[in-house]
């Protein structure tokens, strides 16, 4: 849908936002009807298969599963290693420890601390916006089982390195892509690498449902556990508007309940209901049908930034993607260096008053957010880098409702800006 025109000074650049598209809107009064008129379900129904299947084409993976929330999948990931489904040798449990990024969004981190596990915190690396390679072999020390970290912003971490790694030290790998729908590792989906991978389709991702998510994986066992967990715990795999797909609903037996118990109300696992409503898909699935130019304009707006403030790199240190890598880009990251003469809020209060949006880099340095005051974690040597982008990072915005006459008022404060305080 068209946007307002664009004025300069006055129209407020969004650091993030999805562009709608009319099909939504059709999609969503569909699903409200077939729910009226076929008494369907609001919950799983016609758009979510729908949204799914484009999922798993774009992600050229078997298996994704939609659920409410970016965050939801990455609880989701974690939990189902937790199973007893998982054989006990490699079955997470209470006390394992979990390699993770000092600085990010929390959910990628509260998962680990939500399933009794302890996060064994390592700093980052601010070219990259990534975890720091050169201070995992520090981890091993703690025994860790497993790897959760995220694509920063949606540039892939080392995809070669961190999974030579985990293969090595036999680790769970979940790969939080919740910012990085479209980015590429050797000319393939970010998604194929992993044992599990996450999506957000929050409204400021690349593609958004208004509230969503949405998990991958190629392996079946996990595929099974992923919609248990999900599904309220219980072992029967019939979508939420069938009965009876496995033709075997009254005809087995589980643990101590009686022979014939109803296989919809059997439990094996300690699940949530973290579903996404059909009402939602059908954002979603409009979304990622009209996706196609997201990530061109996503790379471009992200390239003419880094081009035009080019000439300030003796000021700022700008996001590197690793080789190999094709970013898909959720915003521009900029670190001041040490020793500029001004701050970072001096910069992004100045880019606010003149109407340009900021975020920091999420939750900075996760160890000093308060939510973690008692908790019990690890830390690998000083954060040291995590620190440095607590206080000197922020990112702008490059999804595709920045044009090109944006990214040249973006410019011209920066311009301005320099000549005022450097």
């Amino acid at each position: 849908m068209n946007e307002p025109k664009f004025v300069p000074g006055k129209t407020y650049i969004r650091p993030s936002g999805v562009v709608y598209y009319e099909d939504a809107a059709y999609g969503v009064i569909d699903a409200v009807k077939d729910s009226f008129s076929n008494n369907t379900w609001a919950t799983q129904d016609k758009y979510n298969r729908l949204f799914e299947k484009e999922l798993r084409r774009v992600s050229a993976m078997r298996y994704a599963h939609l659920c409410n929330s970016g965050s939801s999948a990455n609880l989701l990931a974690l939990s189902i290693f937790t199973s007893n489904e998982i054989h006990p040798d490699e079955r997470l449990k209470i006390g394992d420890r979990v390699i993770t990024c000092a600085t990010g969004f929390p959910t990628t981190v509260n998962p680990i601390i939500q399933n009794g596990l302890i996060p064994i915190f390592v700093d980052v690396d601010i070219e990259t916006g990534n975890i720091r390679l050169d201070h995992l072999e520090r981890t091993l020390q703690y025994k860790p089982k497993a790897i959760m970290i995220a694509h920063t912003l949606g540039f892939p971490w080392d995809v070669g390195y961190i999974l030579d790694f985990a293969k090595q030290h036999n680790l769970y790998v979940i790969s939080d892509c919740c910012d990085a729908l479209f980015a590429e590792w050797n000319n393939k989906s970010i998604f194929k690498y992993g044992d599990i991978s996450t999506l957000s389709m929050y409204p400021a991702h690349h593609i958004s449902a208004g509230e969503g998510g949405a998990v991958f994986t190629n392996r079946s066992l996990y595929s099974k556990l992923l919609k248990s967990f999900r599904d309220w715990g219980r072992d029967c795999w019939c979508d939420a508007s069938a009965d009876n797909t496995c033709g075997k609903r009254f005809d087995q037996q589980f643990g101590d309940l009686p022979h014939g118990y109803d296989h919809k109300y059997v439990y094996t696992n300690v699940g949530y209901n973290l579903k996404m409503s059909n009402l939602n898909a059908a954002v979603g699935y409009a979304q990622i049908r009209n996706s196609d130019n997201v990530q061109n304009d996503r790379l471009i707006n992200w390239r003419n930034l880094r081009i035009q403030l080019s000439k300030y790199e003796d000021y700022f240190i700008f996001q590197v993607a690793q080789d190999n890598s094709l970013p898909s880009p959720f915003g521009f990251l900029i670190t001041l260096r040490d020793g500029v003469s001004f701050t970072r809020n001096e910069l992004t209060q100045y880019l606010e008053e003149h109407k340009i949006g900021t975020r920091l880099l999420f939750g900075g340095n996760l160890i000093r957010q308060p939510l973690y005051y008692g908790k019990k974690y690890i830390t690998v040597d000083r954060t040291k880098n995590s620190d440095k982008m607590m206080n000197d990072s922020f990112w702008i915005g490059v999804w595709p409702g920045i044009t090109n006459e944006m990214i040249t008022y973006i410019t011209s404060i920066f311009d301005k800006f320099m000549e005022e305080y450097v």
